[in-house]
């Protein structure tokens, strides 16, 4: 990151310290993340309609990998893993909406003190990346530093992702409520220089340039620095190997929203009936990081299928009516598997078995939308798999009311 670069006032003066802030992301708790694009398109020059898409998320705090040398500085960073989904993509006149169940896409990510970010799995989200970074100076309205930054950009919505750098200019404007919040207001303007010598080798082949600018306004948190809302006003054109050009014109705004709170007591005398028959129904209810989990051990499909078994359906039962009493929540739903067989087939396998899971909940009167389904297959064993017993604990679905 660049040095900060001090604003004078019309005398020559610099403002005087007891006005100055230090910026430091502080960011902690889950949250929901909202990434709202409407652009209008022009192909080759011609104006062909109102490109618009939604992308949500829930973002869960981590805990950084066990094997980290004692004295590791990713230690002192913000780890994260995300789930995200395309929730609508309208194009022209005409509109898809995907209610519903939504399909996780996988990310994780930490975050340092100063806003930069580290993808350490990356499937093009979220598509903003160290940005705001934060100079580690102490500043005052209208002081100005520059900040290095990414965006993971699929133009032409064919599933592969290319990562443009930035150059950003930041300033800080000054403080404000918004929303009953305390904020700092930023301004940032970097401009768009993809081709030559700046260009993704594991991006879109047949992407060859991109140009424009971007201005952006934004409001972190007092508190912690978590940016709450970014407007950015876009102006870029992206040029490709069969010699069409595609220009974008409009605003991506992204939005944080913050989950409420899981009451505890309301939920508690249903979660107590859980536990006391947890040895009969095999429901385990642990707190993490991300919420409240409920851990359906051992849970019977049919061999190689989703078909579940009759004989879950009062585990289900049990399961809906809790998540019922936290109407305002999102719902994790993750599929595990035990190590056994075909390897390849075993995320894809989990998958299908969380959604299965989440569609007879929502049978059960859980609202549909609020899940958000994930596989991991194996790789999240939390017994052995050289027994019955380990495979049994290993074959489960978790569901976490997150938080």
């Amino acid at each position: 990151m660049a040095g900060l670069l001090l604003l004078q006032g019309a005398d020559g003066a610099v403002a005087q310290e007891r006005s100055s802030v230090s910026l430091n992301y502080k960011g902690s708790g889950g949250y929901s993340l909202v990434e709202r694009t409407n652009l209008l398109r022009y192909d080759n020059g011609k104006y062909t309609g109102l490109t618009s898409r939604e992308v949500r998320s829930f973002i869960s705090p981590a805990p950084y990998p066990s094997d980290l040398p004692q004295n590791a500085p990713e230690k002192e960073e913000r780890w994260y893993d995300g789930n995200f989904y395309v929730l609508e993509q309208t194009k022209r006149a005409g509109a898809n909406a995907a209610g519903g169940i939504h399909d996780s896409i996988p990310s994780e990510f930490r975050i340092s003190e100063n806003g930069i970010l580290t993808m350490i799995t990356d499937n093009g989200f979220p598509s903003y990346r160290s940005f705001p970074t934060f100079t580690q100076e102490k500043i005052f309205p209208g002081a100005q530093w520059q900040g290095t930054a990414e965006r993971a950009v699929d133009p032409l919505y064919k599933g592969k992702f290319t990562r443009l750098s930035m150059l950003v200019l930041y300033t800080f404007v000054g403080e404000e409520i918004y929303r009953d919040k305390e904020v700092y207001r930023l301004t940032a303007e970097w401009q768009t220089n993809y081709g030559g010598s700046h260009t993704d080798p594991t991006g879109d082949s047949e992407l060859l340039k991109a140009g424009g600018g971007h201005k952006a306004d934004i409001l972190v948190l007092k508190s912690t620095c978590e940016p709450i809302l970014i407007i950015d006003k876009v102006d870029e054109t992206f040029f490709y190997r069969d010699k069409s050009q595609v220009r974008f014109q409009g605003t991506i705004s992204l939005f944080t929203e913050f989950p409420p709170a899981v009451e505890r007591e309301r939920l508690r005398p249903a979660l107590n009936r859980v536990s006391a028959a947890a040895e009969k129904n095999n429901v385990a209810v642990e707190e993490t990081s991300a919420g409240l989990r409920l851990s359906l051990r051992n849970i019977q499909f049919k061999p190689d299928s989703d078909e579940l078994l009759e004989s879950e359906y009062a585990r289900l039962d049990d399961i809906a009516e809790i998540l019922k009493l936290a109407p305002g929540s999102q719902f994790l739903v993750e599929g595990h598997t035990a190590r056994a067989g075909d390897i390849a087939t075993e995320k894809p396998l989990s998958q299908k078995r969380a959604r299965k899971i989440a569609e007879e909940l929502s049978k059960r009167g859980v609202n549909q939308s609020a899940f958000l389904v994930r596989g991991w297959g194996g790789d999240r064993p939390i017994a052995g798999n050289d027994t019955e017993e380990g495979r049994a604990l290993n074959r489960r679905v978790e569901i976490t009311i997150l938080e």
